[in-house]
């Protein structure tokens, strides 16, 4: 593959998947895709291959830990129950800790048919996900993992958040009403990732956009979030402030393996002590 479209791969295909916002065009296939990327299919396939061996690989490390591995038997997840992923980027990477989650259970619990379905979208809001709940209940999930709110706290022209924090305590308070009102599923909530400020003031694209990302935006939602009943991650913890530079890109928000991986020790360990 072409250097060029390596890095076209890295910085795009990582994180935007067509076939997720395209979804109403029928039969969108991998070849279409890749045309959509400017790669041939060969080039496309591959180019996820080296994100997917990602996150099967550090699933595999993950689990040569025993007392890890242990926690893996003890997740509250039940045969053949379904868990529902809504999200953003770093859900819907596809290196994520949602894709490490389901290869840590394909391995230690392939018996269980544990189906993990990632409807996390790069980019969307908590209004946008509000937008798609009704469907998305339908799939009746056993389990609903939560993780928005980074979109809503983006600034353009350092002007105000794309939604307010009001509006998007009342997108995620609808949310979980309508997941209440259409399932049986439990809710787990993540706090949203710190990020690293300075390098995000340097990516030049942001400044091209006039983009900006605030953590003291983004722990307001936190705070927002610790104080609900429901099951919660608080991410600030394992991110560190100021945040870990190994778990972040070179943007300052997007994750690398290694912060894909603080997430999901810090969700098994959560979840394992679920009764």
């Amino acid at each position: 593959m072409e250097t060029k479209k390596i890095a076209y791969a890295d910085k795009i295909l990582l994180h935007m998947h067509p076939e997720k916002f395209l979804n109403f065009l029928p039969n969108l296939n991998d070849e279409q895709i890749a045309h959509l990327y400017g790669m041939s299919i060969e080039e496309y396939l591959l180019a996820k291959k080296v994100y997917e061996d990602q996150a099967q690989n550090t699933a595999s490390e993950l689990l040569t830990n025993s007392d890890f591995a242990f926690k893996i038997d003890k997740l509250p997840f039940r045969k053949n129950q379904t868990v529902l992923v809504i999200g953003e980027s770093t859900a819907d990477a596809l290196n994520s800790w949602v894709y490490i989650m389901q290869y840590l259970l394909n391995q230690r619990r392939p018996q269980d048919n544990i189906r993990i379905i990632n409807a996390a979208i790069s980019g969307q809001t908590t209004t946008e996900a509000l937008r798609k709940i009704t469907t998305q209940v339908k799939l009746s999930p056993d389990w609903v993992i939560c993780h928005l709110g980074t979109n809503d706290c983006m600034r353009y022209g350092n002007q105000k958040t794309t939604v307010s924090l009001a509006e998007t305590i009342a997108n995620l308070n609808t949310i979980k009403e309508l997941i209440n009102k259409n399932t049986k599923a439990n809710m787990v909530w993540l706090t949203p990732v710190p990020i690293d400020e300075k390098k995000a003031e340097n990516f030049q694209p942001f400044k091209t956009q006039q983009l900006s990302l605030k953590n003291s935006d983004l722990n307001e939602i936190s705070k927002y979030l610790k104080a609900r009943s429901e099951s919660v991650i608080d991410l600030t913890e394992e991110f560190g402030n100021p945040v870990n530079p190994e778990f972040v890109q070179y943007d300052g928000i997007h994750l690398t393996i290694d912060g894909q991986k603080a997430i999901v020790k810090s969700l098994i360990n959560k979840l394992s002590n679920i009764k």
